[in-house]
């Protein structure tokens, strides 16, 4: 059966040590990107998702609000 197997597979051989390799690595790349993220974006992109779900049904109401108006003026 070659191939099988993942990284735990793999990195058998390393074990315990490619686990906090891994571990790390992904530590180092959730410090750096928290640290860019509020170069480009006000909020966090939780916040913006919540923004979102929260200003769309809003939105949505002021579109047809418009629709209405611009029907009955004419």
């Amino acid at each position: 059966m070659a191939g099988a197997g993942g990284p735990a597979a793999r990195f058998d051989g390393l074990r315990p040590w490619w686990v906090i390799v891994a571990w790390a690595g992904v530590r180092a790349l959730f410090m750096t990107l928290s640290t860019l993220w509020p170069r480009g974006f006000e909020r966090g992109p939780l916040e913006l998702v919540w923004q979102w779900a929260y200003m769309a049904p809003q939105s949505h109401l002021r579109t047809n609000d418009k629709v209405m108006d611009n029907s009955i003026k004419r």
